[in-house]
């Protein structure tokens, strides 16, 4: 079976149809669609271009150019947005650290001193939780890739590690 058929397959389990569902909807013989989802036949253009409405994935995932599916980029999506808070409060948390430095070092201030770490504490306390977050969402990632017909645990861990640079260093990024 060639990816296009697997992930046609693969999409319309997810969506719980049957191929005389899927059938009905491109309008087409169950078996004309049978072959086309078990390798034994091309879908013509007009049947191609139906396919991602129905099924909610675009083309490019279905004939194999991109291994993001649509729950996938959503994951992702999510993942750069955890991504970007943590390292944000990793650089406010380093420039209050600064200035606890600076303020224990030449100040009787008590009160400034103790607001300073005080929102150290309860920044590195949020910086925990988005970190448990991120470590959550990385293995979640990794686990719906690699379902992906076509995706191995390997490339889905590639993808993982290769996102948080894409993410840090946008220069780089190539989507």
């Amino acid at each position: 079976m060639d990816i296009f058929s697997a992930r046609l397959k693969w999409a319309r389990e997810n969506l719980d149809l049957s191929q005389k569902d899927i059938a009905e909807k491109i309008g087409m013989s169950p078996q004309g669609y049978g072959k086309i989802e078990n390798g034994q036949r091309e879908p013509n253009l007009e049947t191609l271009a139906k396919l991602p409405s129905i099924l909610g994935e675009s083309v490019d995932f279905l004939i194999g150019v991109t291994d993001l599916h649509k729950e996938a980029e959503e994951i992702i999506r999510e993942l750069s947005d955890t991504i970007k808070t943590i390292d944000f409060s990793q650089r406010k948390l380093a420039n209050l650290e600064y200035e606890r430095l600076k303020l224990s070092s030449g100040s009787n201030n008590d009160s400034l001193l103790h607001f300073k770490l005080r929102q150290i504490e309860r920044g590195t306390e949020y910086l925990n939780t988005y970190e448990k977050r991120l470590t959550a969402m990385y293995d979640e990632t990794i686990i719906q890739l690699s379902l992906i017909p076509g995706v191995t645990k390997e490339k889905a861990i590639e993808i993982v590690n290769n996102l948080e640079n894409d993410i840090l260093n946008p220069s780089n990024t190539q989507f």
